[in-house]
């Protein structure tokens, strides 16, 4: 955590500065974990300001020593997530060990006690045990009957909305009725070819949580900056052609409705920003300050191709290093509660060129099969005017809902307007006579 900002994401992700042994280690620790949340440097001149004399660091060899010690121990910053492991597992065990000497004492006592009351002696045990194998939030295990009240009211609440509960509402009619919405701790991966329109898709997800559900969201560009992202969203909400916007065509009328629907826009819960930093460490940290401070349930991360697995050293394999910041970012999106969606491109064609490429499948994500196995949906999109534009079903495109780990697989087809910069649900008539 001395060397590295995206270790102190993954220490503080495991551990509280009570699992350490060493008093002086979590004196160390705390500090680090303060300057961090405060925006300051936590190297190790910046940590040994903030220690100060704190008690206990002047037995170590003073301050400076201390940390140019614990410093120099360190093998590589990459394994930081199995070392924090380590210290939380060992603390458990020893809050187990000290649990077990508690109810030792405790049965003791009883014992000797003519009076004593054995039920609330199992009683003192099981909550000596429980508080030992509590969580580093002190949150303990939920008892199943509590779960299972929990989970029967979430289910009245999604009967009583119509269907809607906690998740995040796409927008589409088709995909949400099968899957709920994007429920909170999911990771949905949107794929498809360059132009084909995932950066799109991911933006229709925001504009319908924060526009129509007044849901905060949030859309992290990675691919460009903040400014084309504006402009398709206008574009969008507005219905003024994206190429006119941008190269100066609009007539009064576009005007009219881009001044309505800004001012409408700008007072919706909608995040709009480009990381400075595009390693997972530092974007796990930015997406939790955007659900500590803007309540934001749904972030967009455009793409996931553009992320690293950390910032100091170089990753040996870019598959291994791609499934690794999947198996990350489904953890965060899990331990914020937020439902999480990143772009992602897929694998050219292999075997020889051709000028219409087939259906897209699970298996052309790019760069990992790991992405398939974590994702909890995995939507991969289809339009084929994209190949070949005097198509029959040009106007027409399908979201291919490859994986669902809650339910069904199916194909929806909506229509697309990209030069709106958006997809739509078509609107079927009724067959007359029918």
């Amino acid at each position: 955590m001395l060397l590295s900002t995206a270790a102190i994401v993954d220490a503080a992700e495991t551990l509280d500065p009570r699992d350490f042994d060493d008093p002086v280690h979590a004196a160390v620790y705390e500090a680090v974990i303060d300057l961090y949340g405060e925006g300051q440097p936590t190297d190790p001149e910046a940590v040994a300001r903030k220690l100060g004399n704190r008690a206990g660091t002047a037995d170590a060899g003073g301050v400076a020593h201390l940390l140019q010690t614990l410093a120099d121990s360190v093998p590589t910053v990459a394994n930081t997530g199995y070392y924090a492991e380590i210290v939380a597992e060992k603390a458990v065990f020893r809050r187990l060990r000290l649990a077990a000497a508690m109810i030792a004492e405790l049965a003791e006592k009883q014992s000797e006690d003519s009076a004593g009351d054995t039920e609330e002696a199992i009683r003192c045990a099981r909550s000596l045990v429980d508080d030992a194998g509590s969580d580093r939030t002190g949150r303990r295990v939920p008892e199943l009957e509590g779960l299972l009240q929990s989970t029967m009211d979430e289910l009245e609440a999604i009967e009583s909305g119509g269907g809607a509960g906690l998740s995040v509402p796409t927008g589409f009619g088709e995909l949400d009725g099968i899957t709920g919405g994007l429920a909170a701790g999911s990771l949905t991966v949107i794929g498809a070819q360059p132009g084909v329109g995932a950066s799109t898709l991911g933006l229709c997800f925001v504009r319908s949580a924060a526009l129509r559900h007044g849901i905060p969201a949030a859309y992290l560009a990675l691919a460009s900056t903040v400014g084309p992202v504006a402009q398709r969203l206008l574009s969008s909400e507005a219905k003024v052609r994206l190429e006119d916007m941008r190269t100066g065509r609009m007539d009064d009328e576009d005007w009219t409705r881009l001044a309505r629907r800004t001012a409408e826009i700008s007072a919706s819960p909608i995040v709009i920003a480009r990381p400075k930093d595009v390693d997972v460490g530092s974007l796990a940290a930015e997406i939790s300050g955007l659900a500590a401070h803007r309540g934001v349930r749904l972030v967009v991360i455009d793409s996931l191709h553009l992320v690293t697995a950390r910032r100091d050293l170089p990753y040996e394999n870019r598959e291994r290093e791609i499934a690794e910041v999947t198996r990350r970012l489904k953890r965060l999106a899990l331990d914020v509660g937020i439902a999480l969606v990143v772009t992602s491109q897929l694998s050219a064609n292999p075997g020889p060129r051709k000028p219409i490429p087939a259906l897209p499948s699970l298996a052309d994500l790019r760069d990992s099969g790991t992405i398939a196995h974590i994702a909890d949906y995995v939507l991969l999109i289809h339009r084929p005017d994209a190949w070949e534009p005097n198509d029959v079903r040009a106007g027409e495109a399908d979201f291919i809902l490859a994986k669902n780990k809650y339910g069904r697989t199916a194909t929806i087809t909506v229509a697309h307007q990209l030069p709106y910069a958006r997809f739509v649900d078509i609107v079927r008539r009724p067959i007359a006579g029918s």
